[in-house]
Order: structure tokens, then C-alpha cells, then sequence
């Protein structure tokens, strides 16, 4: 199972293109040995049923949509994967409001609201005994009076801790709301390449209509075999042909047997 963490959440940003060009899609026919000539069953988009409905394309046409589906949907899932629970945030946001009130009560404006004369509340001797030297260096640095005054650098950066405390108040109670309704869903270790590796079983099924075997090299017992090639060959342009044969082969053996759907997964525009 992927970490949930706050700290290291990264979303990567979903990809507007497409993930496969026609050299891409040329190179993983030569891998799976060729493309048969019979027309391919495929749902597409249509105005008169919401779900679609199904043609028969050229076999090109339709490898190429299915594998851009299948991309799409690992895509989708590997930005939400590892997101934190509504209940880490929920802990952040409340630690955040503990911090800036205790920041705040330091300064001796715990009793202060935000938009009331911060500077006049402010001890003197924090103020011109201390603050005025380092925010009247960096005024100007920025550029000076009128533009920039000390007192307006202070009172500024004090703002800025109010301002921090009443955006995690409001986004607390937002994620107090939302962890009435959020189930934990249950996901595979790496649910993205799960996803991804049952999409492409399909497809080679419904478009190369060939069971999903693999076979060994009787030279080095390597893994091998045209659908060995050709998945390797989708994953490369998606930059996850750091995948080895023998992990392909796991996983096509962990998918193959339980599947009751070859690639009947709804495309993402419908």
C-alpha cells in the first residue's frame, strides 16, 4: 500500500495528450507479433446513449483507444493513490490553528482580533525594542518609504499568522465534514499499475483475441512471449519499463483466472 502522508504527497499533474504516438503504437504490434485484420467491438461515444455505444473499428483504431484508456485510468489513479485522508489533514489544520494561537499569545495578542490596530496592541518593547531593526532593514532593501515603511512590515507579517489560523479554521471544519461520508476505499499494494495491468489483459484479449499465456526462454528460463513483448512495450512509453519480465509475468499470472471482464471499464468522457 502506497504511504499516505501529507509531506510527501505529490501530485504529478494529469497529461492533456495523448500517452502513445503512432510510432509507440507501431512498435507494440510488432511486440505482440502483429495485428489480425478482423474489425475490433468497441464503445465509443455517442449523443443518443449516455453510455456509449459499441462499433466494430479497424483493429488499429481500436488497440490505440483502448490503450489510451488504459493509460488515462492509471493515470486518474496514481494522482489519488497515496492522497492524504480527510482525518491526517483534519489533524493538520487544528495543529496549525494550536500553533498560530501560541505564536500569537507569545506576542501578547491572544486577546487581539483580526482587523484591530495590531501595532497599538503590540509591546513596546517588542516593537521598538526589537522588531523596528530587522523590519527597517527590510524595508529598505524592498525599496523604502512610501512603499514600504517598518510598521507596515510588521504589522504585514503579524497579519499573515491571523490570516494562517482563520484558513486552517475553515479548512478543519471542511474536513470534519467531509470524513462523515469518506470510506477508506480498499486498493491493491499499487492499485494504479493493478488498474493498468487488467486494462491491458483486455486488450489483448478483445483486440488480439489471444489468451493471456506467457512462456519461458529455454535458454536462460527467462520470462517471454508475445504478450510478455507487448506489455512491455505499452508500459515503456508511460516510463514504467523499469518493470522486469519476471515481474510482467507475476503479475499477468496474479490477474489471469479471476477475470470476468476482459477491458469492459467505462471510458473516462462518458
Amino acid at each position: 500500500m502506497t504511504k499516505r502522508s501529507i509531506k510527501d504527497f505529490k501530485p504529478v499533474g494529469f497529461k492533456d495528450g495523448p500517452f502513445y504516438n503512432d510510432e509507440d503504437v507501431s512498435k507494440i504490434i510488432e511486440a505482440a507479433g502483429g495485428l489480425p485484420t478482423k474489425k475490433v467491438r468497441l464503445l465509443v461515444p455517442s449523443p443518443k446513449k449516455d453510455t456509449g455505444e459499441y462499433m466494430l473499428v479497424d483493429s488499429r483504431r481500436a488497440l490505440w483507444e483502448k490503450l489510451e484508456n488504459a493509460a488515462r485510468w492509471w493515470d486518474v489513479e496514481r494522482q489519488y493513490q497515496p492522497s492524504p485522508t480527510p482525518l491526517q489533514l483534519q489533524k493538520v489544520y487544528a495543529q496549525i490553528q494550536r500553533q498560530t494561537a501560541a505564536l500569537l499569545k507569545t506576542l501578547y495578542l491572544d486577546e487581539v482580533k483580526e482587523g484591530q490596530d495590531i501595532l497599538a496592541a503590540l509591546p513596546e518593547s517588542l516593537k521598538h525594542g526589537g522588531f523596528l531593526i530587522p523590519a527597517g532593514r527590510e524595508a529598505e532593501q524592498k525599496g523604502g518609504f512610501p512603499l514600504f515603511t517598518n510598521d507596515g512590515l510588521i504589522e504585514d507579517t503579524i497579519i499573515s499568522i491571523y490570516r494562517l489560523q482563520r484558513w486552517a479554521k475553515e479548512l478543519e471544519i471542511r474536513k470534519v465534514c467531509e470524513q462523515k461520508n469518506y470510506k477508506e476505499p480498499k486498493r491493491a499494494p499499487d492499485a494504479a499499475l493493478e488498474r493498468l495491468f487488467q486494462l491491458l489483459l483486455g486488450t489483448w484479449y478483445d483486440v488480439f483475441q489471444k489468451s493471456p499465456g506467457t512462456s519461458v526462454d529455454g535458454a536462460d528460463g527467462t520470462a517471454t512471449g508475445p504478450l510478455i513483448r507487448f506489455v512491455m512495450a505499452c508500459l515503456a512509453p508511460l516510463q514504467l519499463d523499469y518493470l522486469t519480465a519476471e515481474a510482467i509475468r507475476d503479475r499477468i499470472r496474479r490477474k489471469t483466472g479471476r477475470r470476468k471482464s476482459k477491458s469492459q471499464q467505462p471510458p473516462l468522457d462518458s
